[in-house]
């Protein structure tokens, strides 16, 4: 049985130190969990758009958000898993367009007050550090490409 803990404990501290090998990477898998599960609600059960507090995301119907959350969240796992120069540029101008989706986000929540709710100020927040994010990550490309 001990073998199996120690297969499990490896396992572990690898994808530990895999997750953790860059400044970056924990925010980048975040923010791609975020995506895939906004998608994921959005084609499981469509109705949470007809929540009062979603009510600033009627627009845009369930299969149009599912596709765009799908979409983005395929970009930034390609973002994550290149280990490229040119594909870690792919995964910052992911972010920065995560940014922007995630700041489209924030204003349907603000379109649906009141009532108030975190998300008025969690998906602002989340727009602003994908941003920065996004510029460190290209930065840190540019960087490595000069060397």
């Amino acid at each position: 049985m001990s073998g199996l803990f120690d297969v499990c404990d490896s396992l572990f501290d690898a994808g530990f130190d895999w997750l953790f090998a860059t400044k970056t990477r924990v925010f980048e898998v975040f923010n791609f969990t975020l995506f895939f599960a906004w998608a994921v609600a959005a084609m499981v059960d469509p109705r949470m758009f007809a929540s009062a507090a979603y009510a600033g995301f009627g627009v845009a119907g369930s299969s149009v958000l599912a596709t765009g959350f799908l979409a983005m969240s395929l970009m930034s796992l390609l973002g994550i898993f290149s280990a490229k120069t040119d594909s870690r540029f792919l995964g910052g101008y992911s972010l920065f367009l995560s940014s922007f989706v995630w700041a489209l986000v924030s204003a349907g929540f603000i379109v649906a007050y009141p009532p108030l709710t975190t998300a008025m100020v969690l998906y602002p927040q989340l727009s602003l550090l994908c941003f920065l994010v996004g510029r460190k990550v290209i930065a840190d490309s540019a960087r490595y490409r000069e060397k």
